[in-house]
């Protein structure tokens, strides 16, 4: 695998608005699991299939893990904790 140079990566929450602008979430330590996701595989196989027969399915993107230095003054970290107790969906 090769190797990504991620110095000066951000990741930014969107505030909603129309048009919407992106502010950086500060303190990001890492990001992982970005592009992990798979397709299953559904079993198509019938009565006249000579061999089992499969059909890709959806694609699931897996789960996004992003490692923050806690920072209570940042007002997007505080965003993001609003976000998840509210369950509300947001725009990176």
């Amino acid at each position: 695998m090769a190797a990504i140079e991620s110095q000066g990566t951000t990741l930014s929450l969107g505030d909603g608005a129309d048009p919407e602008v992106f502010t950086a979430i500060g303190r990001v330590v890492s990001i992982s699991g970005v592009g992990n996701g798979s397709s299953t595989e559904i079993d198509i196989t019938d009565l006249s299939s000579t061999g089992k027969e499969f059909l890709l399915g959806l694609k699931d993107e897996g789960e996004v893990t992003v490692t923050l230095n806690l920072d209570t003054g940042n007002t997007q970290q505080t965003a993001l904790r609003t976000a998840r107790d509210a369950r509300t969906l947001e725009n990176f």
